[in-house]
């Protein structure tokens, strides 16, 4: 019981700032697939 409860307390405690974390590395992991997308798509369209 006490075990499941601290779990939860985990669960609960823990995420506020690693979502937070998270969600700025995604962004930056998506901007940065984004411009490389990019990049690629003009190179591409400029050699053909």
């Amino acid at each position: 019981m006490s075990t499941q409860h601290h779990a939860a307390h985990t669960c609960g405690a823990v995420p506020a700032s690693w979502r937070m974390g998270a969600f700025v590395l995604i962004q930056r992991w998506m901007l940065q697939v984004a411009v490389l997308t990019v990049t690629v798509a003009v190179a591409v369209g400029g050699l053909a």
